[in-house]
């Protein structure tokens, strides 16, 4: 699957047919999942980032594999990056890794439903949060720490 390149290499297929392009991701996917699952067995420490959980979690149909690194896998060493947007009907792994983030990054939003949601993050006052979003100018992100309750803004430039 790697051939010979060290993990940690963007892994993706050629796109350009709507019939199986999804499920020729999946397969990838899921290979990349487990591959690194099986590398937290052997002590093999490292971080998956999936970037839109929600479709792989339920359009790629990975919910499964996605929840089992998010309930198994933090005493073998092995984590992941997920980036949710909202976790609304997002498949399990989204909510899983919403509900369980240790770290959290955000960036301004002014939709104010959106920014209600702020009181659920816990660890951090959440007008502090709303304060805090509305003052980041672009490519700045509002950092949180829930367990410690550390907030810091991030320029990301």
């Amino acid at each position: 699957m790697w051939d010979g390149k060290p993990p940690g290499y963007l892994i993706w297929p050629k796109f350009g047919s709507m019939d199986d392009d999804v499920e020729r991701c999946a397969e990838v996917t899921r290979k990349l999942i487990q591959d690194r699952y099986t590398a937290g067995v052997k002590n093999k420490r490292g971080i998956l980032v999936l970037d839109d959980t929600m479709t792989k979690s339920k359009l790629m149909g990975l919910d499964r594999e996605m929840t089992t690194i998010l309930a198994m896998s933090g005493a073998m060493g092995l984590g992941m990056w997920a980036f949710v947007q909202k976790p609304t009907d997002s498949g399990r792994a989204a909510i899983w890794a919403y509900g369980a983030s240790e770290h959290v990054f955000l960036l301004r939003d002014p939709d104010r439903r959106n920014q209600q949601r702020y009181d659920e993050i816990g660890g951090v006052d959440p007008q502090v949060v709303r304060d805090a979003t509305n003052s980041l100018k672009p490519y700045q992100l509002l950092y949180l720490k829930r367990t410690e309750g550390f907030i810091c803004v991030v320029d990301s430039k």
